[in-house]
């Protein structure tokens, strides 16, 4: 991503998986709104891209259980000083509002039209 001014690098995933994952773990842990993943999508792709917005929307929450799962762990193996169930709780409690949105929903139809062909003017 590059705005002249601005370059973001994927360092931590070095391409092993969907790049809008990694839009959504920058949109998840900055907490952008609808409005910001919007914008990050227009900087990315240089358009406007409702099927990738919805995508980054509905991988924040798969973000959240990623960080949720980690901290999980770290509880079991860690000897750092770090009270993990908590941040483990907090990640769960944001998993939920993001699956209580009520754009969460709409967002799956935007991706399952998609899936069949159909253009994002469809849904």
């Amino acid at each position: 991503l590059d705005d002249g001014s601005i370059r973001l690098l994927d360092w931590e995933y070095a391409g092993q998986s969907d790049p809008r994952f990694d839009l959504a773990n920058l949109s998840f842990n900055q907490h952008f709104t609808k409005e910001d993943d919007r914008r990050l999508v227009q900087y990315y792709y240089d358009e406007d891209n409702k099927l990738a917005e919805a995508t980054i929307r509905l991988l924040r929450f798969v973000s959240a259980w990623r960080e949720a799962m980690w901290c999980t762990l770290q509880h079991n193996i860690s000897e750092l000083d770090i009270d993990y169930l908590a941040l483990s709780k907090k990640y769960f409690e944001q998993m939920e509002r993001t699956a209580e949105d009520d754009q969460f929903e709409h967002c799956f139809a935007i991706l399952d039209a998609a899936s069949v062909g159909k253009t994002e003017r469809d849904t």
